[in-house]
């Protein structure tokens, strides 16, 4: 799905990758919280709980900033979150092709780093 993708070809693919680790961690952070930690310690639980939400946010926080646009640094994840509708907006951003705001196509053949 990803292989015409705009950011695969920007060289922004090891960004969103980082986003989704980053992401998995937090949620496997809060399900040992929830499961393991809860019954140990308080104090313990309330620290993996609120690190697991701090990098669960940051990581969201890191994509909308951190994708962008190599010509227009219009920010894609922003715009896919704020403009399409809650079940729309992933597909819609894995089908990106060109920037929706400047219309810069980038290919295979003309790779550009970010």
């Amino acid at each position: 799905m990803f292989e015409r993708s705009i950011i695969k070809h920007s060289g922004q693919m090891w960004k969103l990758g980082l986003a989704a680790l980053a992401l998995a961690v937090a949620g496997i952070g809060m399900v040992l919280g929830e499961t393991i930690l809860s019954s140990i310690s308080a104090d313990r639980y309330v620290a993996v709980m609120m690190s697991s939400v701090v990098i669960g946010l940051g990581s969201l926080v890191f994509a909308c900033v951190a994708l962008r646009c190599p010509c227009c640094q219009a920010r894609w994840v922003w715009m896919a979150v704020s403009g399409q509708a809650p079940i729309e907006w992933l597909p819609w951003l894995m089908s990106l092709v060109q920037c929706p705001r400047c219309d810069v196509k980038l290919t295979a053949s003309s790779p550009s780093t970010y």
